[in-house]
């Protein structure tokens, strides 16, 4: 028998204790201070792509992003419970499914790299599919906000709030699904004008390519952000007051569920300090949701986060063993692009569902 969710982590009104804030300035620090001693004393670019590296100083910063990440999941959720409902049947059913494609995946990398890479090609499976994941997300934000818009008093000063993060949430996944596309480009056959061809490292006709290692740095760190560390936040601090406003759209447990195999595809930015961390914080995470649903006897959901736990970490292992079988090193890329995209547009349909079944939470 499943038990109720404990008392939730943080009385009303109260987020984050000071320990959590104090752990993740030092968190912050600490990366600043390694990319700076990496770009202005070793000359390597704070946004490289390249083989992971394992020599003995790789090996100690391995070590003290581990320190971090522990002690950022530690601070946050302590030995609280988490205040989310739990899971059902069918979310916990998707979510597993969504673990075994990414675990076959990676079994596809290791049996025949060419087949891995034929996927990734552009204007293949892969980038087509996450541009249309991309544009479902935006097109469920729209929807949320057309109806929050036509809702009794949505001209109060939350409700605008709201209004504002809706709008925000579909104009972003639309330029992603864009951009992922190169503003389908090669589907009506028009040329990138010259300057920007020379600027563009591609020559096509899109933004992230203008700086590739920067624009993947952003978005794989955002993604991991977005997708399991806020979900950890906002059911280990629920009481946190700019939560008051946003509720209905924020991202639960299930989100970091089906988001937690972006983990498995880091290859080529190993090397990068927040990328590491979010592999890791990932990692963590899914252990502290299965401790937090065996002590509420929620067996189902227990066994799918232990899953996830060791199963997304044993699938970085292996790309971090047997990435250099890859025909490109960008290859991984596309495919953690996919899954971002489909943990965004899980994301958008979980939003949608809880505002349309409890309304705003926005005062009227």
């Amino acid at each position: 028998m499943t038990r109720p969710a404990g008392p939730p982590a943080m009385r009303d009104g109260v987020g984050p204790g000071a320990r959590f804030w104090a752990v993740l300035a030092i968190a912050a620090i600490g990366i600043a201070v390694i990319a700076g001693y990496e770009l202005l004393i070793l000359g390597w670019h704070p946004a490289r792509e390249e083989a992971p590296l394992f020599s003995p100083y790789h090996w100690a910063r391995i070590g003290l992003t581990l320190i971090m990440s522990v002690a950022l999941v530690r601070a946050l959720t302590g030995s609280a419970s988490a205040a989310g409902r739990p899971m059902t049947s069918g979310e916990i059913g998707f979510a597993g499914a969504v673990l075994l494609s990414a675990l076959a995946a990676t079994g596809v990398m290791v049996a025949d790299p060419a087949a891995f890479a034929a996927f990734a090609r552009e204007d293949f499976l892969l980038e087509w599919g996450s541009a249309l994941l991309l544009f479902v997300a935006a097109g469920l934000f729209l929807a949320d906000l057309w109806r929050r818009w036509r809702a009794p008093g949505h001209r109060s000063a939350a409700a605008l709030l709201g209004l504002a993060l809706v709008a925000g949430f579909a104009g972003l996944f639309f330029v992603m699904g864009m951009e992922e596309i190169s503003w389908m480009q090669r589907v009506f056959g028009f040329a990138t004008p010259g300057a920007l061809a020379e600027a563009n490292w591609q020559g096509e006709f899109n933004l992230h390519n203008f700086q590739t290692g920067l624009t993947e740095l952003a978005l794989y760190t955002g993604a991991g952000v977005l997708l399991v560390f806020l979900p950890l936040l906002v059911e280990f601090a629920p009481g946190w007051r700019p939560f008051a406003w946003s509720r209905d759209f924020l991202p639960d447990r299930t989100v970091a569920a089906v988001g937690a195999p972006i983990a498995i595809f880091t290859y080529g930015q190993w090397n990068l300090v927040p990328l590491q961390l979010v592999s890791m914080v990932t990692v963590i995470a899914m252990v502290v949701w299965a401790r937090d649903a065996r002590r509420r006897e929620a067996w189902g959901e227990a066994m799918l986060f232990a899953a996830l736990g060791v199963f997304v970490a044993l699938g970085q292992i292996v790309f971090l063993i047997a990435g250099d079988r890859m025909i490109e090193i960008f290859d991984a890329t596309e495919w953690k692009e996919f899954y971002i995209a489909l943990g965004l547009a899980w994301f958008a349909w979980r939003a949608r569902g809880r505002s349309r079944r409890l309304g705003s939470t926005c005062p009227r």
